[in-house]
C-alpha cells in the first residue's frame, strides 16, 4: 500500500521540519508540498529534504487562498504520478497519530473509501514559558464546548478526510471532503488522531492572520462566508485589537485550570513523547 501526503504551506518556519520529520517516520510514502510564497525561510527547511526522495516541491505564485484548487493537483498527481492508494491532505499545524501503530497499518485494514478524522485542538504554552509547543506535553481538548464565546480553541472542530485514491477527482475546500466519478462509501476513523496546533505563539498567530485575512480579502470567488474567521480576525488586526482577542483564544492561567476541573482540558504528550 502506498500513502501520500499533500501539504500546502506558506511562512511554517517555526513548525516545517518536525512537521516533515514525523509524517515520514509515520507511514507517510511521500509528501507533496505546494508552497505559497513564504519568506521565511521555510523553503530552506524543506529543501533539506527533499534528497531523501520523498519529497515533491511545487510552486504556486496566485495570492487568492484558492485552496481546494492547489490541493486537487497534488492530490491528482500523488494519485497519477505517485500511484498512491490513500491520501492525505493536511496542513503544516495537524499531526496525524495512529494509536497503537503508523497511518500506513490503520488505513491498511479500513473498508471505507473516505475516513473522517477528528482533530484535537491542542493549546500553546503560557505565554513567556519559552516552550517549544511540541515537544513538550501541553494542554489538549478532550471534551470540546459549543460555547464558542468561552475560547475558539475549546469548541468543537470539523473533522478531515483521508481519501481512497482510486476515482478521486478533487478535495475540497479546507480538506474536509473529496469528490469523486463513483460512488463511495464514508466512516468515522476513531483509530487516527489529528493533533491540531493551529495557534504557538502570538507572533506565529498574528503573521497567520495578516497573509490568511489578506489572501480572502484579494479573492473574488469565494462567498464572503468562506474563511470568515479569518476575515474577521483581519480585520480586528487592521483595528488593533488582535492582541487582545489572543489572551482570550489561548485562555489565561485562571480560565485554564477552571477548563481542566470541566473536564475540557487535559494534558496530553502524545506528540512530545515522539520527539523526546
Amino acid at each position: 500500500m502506498r500513502l501520500v501526503m499533500t501539504l500546502l504551506i506558506r511562512n511554517e518556519i517555526d513548525i516545517i521540519a518536525d512537521f516533515l520529520t514525523y509524517h515520514l517516520a509515520q507511514g507517510v510514502d511521500f509528501i507533496c508540498i505546494t508552497d505559497n510564497g513564504s519568506t521565511d525561510g521555510t523553503l530552506d527547511v524543506v529543501a533539506r529534504f527533499v534528497p531523501t526522495g520523498r519529497i515533491c516541491l511545487l510552486i504556486e505564485e496566485d495570492q487568492d487562498y484558492r485552496q481546494y484548487a492547489w490541493v486537487t493537483r497534488m492530490a491528482l498527481l500523488a494519485k497519477e504520478l505517485l500511484k498512491a492508494d490513500w491520501i492525505i491532505n493536511s496542513d503544516a499545524d495537524e499531526f496525524w497519530h495512529a494509536a497503537g501503530g503508523t497511518l500506513k497499518n490503520v488505513l491498511a485494514t479500513a473498508s471505507a473509501d473516505v475516513l473522517h478524522v477528528r482533530r484535537r485542538n491542542m493549546i500553546p504554552p503560557v505565554e513567556g514559558q519559552d516552550l517549544h509547543v511540541l515537544k513538550h506535553g501541553t494542554l489538549a481538548v478532550t471534551n470540546p464546548v459549543a460555547d464558542r464565546a468561552r475560547s475558539k480553541l475549546i469548541r468543537r472542530v470539523s473533522a478531515k478526510a483521508v481519501c481512497r485514491a482510486r476515482g478521486l477527482t478533487g478535495i475540497g475546500q479546507g480538506n474536509h471532503e473529496a469528490h469523486y466519478d463513483r460512488p463511495v462509501t464514508s466512516a468515522n476513523e476513531e483509530r487516527i488522531t489529528i493533533y491540531h496546533y493551529p495557534i504557538r505563539t502570538y507572533a506565529q498567530f498574528e503573521a497567520k492572520v495578516i497573509q490568511g485575512g489578506a489572501a480572502y480579502t484579494r479573492n473574488t470567488e469565494f462567498d464572503p462566508s468562506v474563511g470568515g474567521h479569518w476575515r474577521r480576525w483581519y480585520r480586528t488586526w487592521q483595528e488593533g485589537d488582535l492582541r487582545a482577542e489572543y489572551d482570550r483564544i489561548v485562555l489565561g492561567e485562571a480560565e485554564r485550570a477552571a477548563a481542566q476541573g470541566d473536564g475540557i482540558l487535559a494534558h496530553d504528550d502524545t506528540i512530545a513523547r515522539f520527539f523526546r
